[in-house]
């Protein structure tokens, strides 16, 4: 599970600041975090980055000639792009002559940007590569109360179609800066459901994301045989293997070698 860091390209000591933070990816922000008179500002900061293939800026479309400020980014050779608010096939025709083939990660922030989700990803006007849910937006759309209980449909609605396509799919922002045992309770939930990134939004929240441990020594352990043993077998193929009175087929073992890899990579 990736770290997506927003960052408010208004405030050039957090811009500073980015390199000592340890997230996958980083998001310069251009939309909801920026004032309309800190706007040009804000861009002439994203100007000034050297871009680096994990750097996202989210776009603020206004849908006329102030989009202009997009074709400065793009000759900057900045060509990741996060795009709010969508919703219809429409949008996505009018961003496309502006980002071209650049490749996109498409929030969907109302229940018409839920509704017409598939639609839009099916269409490949734009190169979607993921997908992410703007809860907040969405609750004020319907009158709902924010809490996780009431997300889990749409979160789970858009994890589906991501997957059906083969894209990412980002969990949601978690607004409180503060609550360790919510925050970590709140990504667990995202990482076994199988979304592939969380959008984070203060550094705290790096921390606290950095000390999870996803699985137990147990599972661990089991995974470090299983998959040594799956290794072992000729053209991978596999019947079933039995390990502590348990019986493991290939999709088990699919599972395990997600274990085995994230054990790997934070040294267990």
């Amino acid at each position: 599970m990736r770290k997506y860091f927003f960052i408010p390209a208004y405030n050039e000591k957090y811009l500073a600041n980015k390199d000592s933070l340890n997230s996958d990816y980083f998001v310069f922000d251009l939309e909801d975090s920026v004032k309309c008179d800190d706007f040009e500002k804000s861009v002439n900061n994203i100007l000034n980055i050297k871009f680096k293939n994990n750097y996202f800026v989210r776009l603020k479309i206004f849908y006329n000639s102030k989009d202009d400020y997009i074709n400065d980014l793009r000759k900057n050779k900045i060509n990741n792009f996060i795009l709010p608010k969508i919703e219809n096939l429409d949008q996505l025709t009018y961003i496309s002559e502006i980002i071209n083939n650049d490749s996109c990660i498409v929030l969907f922030e109302s229940p018409l940007g839920i509704l017409n989700a598939e639609k839009i990803i099916e269409s490949k006007i734009l190169n979607i590569s993921g997908i992410g849910f703007g809860s907040h937006d969405y609750c004020n759309h319907l009158g709902m109360k924010y809490n996780f209980k009431n997300l889990y449909y749409t979160r789970f609605k858009l994890l589906n179609i991501a997957k059906a396509f083969d894209i990412k799919v980002i969990d949601v922002v978690n607004i409180n800066l503060f609550e360790k045992e919510e925050f970590v309770k709140e990504v667990k939930d995202g990482f076994y459901l199988g979304f592939d990134g969380k959008f984070l939004i203060h550094p705290n929240q790096i921390h606290y994301f950095d000390e999870i441990e996803f699985f137990s020594k147990e599972e661990i352990e089991t995974a470090n045989y299983l998959v040594k043993e799956y290794n072992l077998l000729e053209n991978y193929e596999i019947g079933v293997i039995k390990y502590k009175d348990k019986i493991y087929e290939k999709p088990h073992i699919k599972n395990l070698i997600k274990i085995y890899n994230w054990s790997k990579s934070n040294a267990f």
